[in-house]
């Protein structure tokens, strides 16, 4: 069986995915709520397989990678045997820093 990595939320990361809720949710609560839960099931998936992401293209960096789940970019860093998840934002928008 595969070991399974431990996965931290920044308060940024944290801040985001409440910020994407509120957003969302003025136009529909379940339709918000059922993208969070999507985004959290795609984060889950990495404490598995933490190399499913690609490398960040404005960083490449091997240790820094991202998913994106619609069109939001969430932004992880590999360390050992951790997944930090750093930052989540719309996809159109560039990471410039850590």
């Amino acid at each position: 069986m595969k070991s399974q990595f431990k996965l931290i939320w920044t308060d940024k990361a944290a801040n985001d995915l409440r910020q994407i809720l509120s957003f969302i949710q003025y136009d529909k609560l379940s339709a918000a709520t059922a993208f969070v839960k999507k985004i959290k099931k795609g984060v889950e998936k990495l404490r598995k397989y933490p190399q499913l992401g690609r490398i960040v293209p404005e960083l490449c960096r091997k240790d820094i990678r991202e998913i994106i789940v619609k069109n939001y970019r969430v932004v992880y860093k590999t360390d050992e045997k951790k997944i930090i998840i750093i930052t989540i934002f719309e996809g159109h928008k560039e990471f410039n820093s850590l």
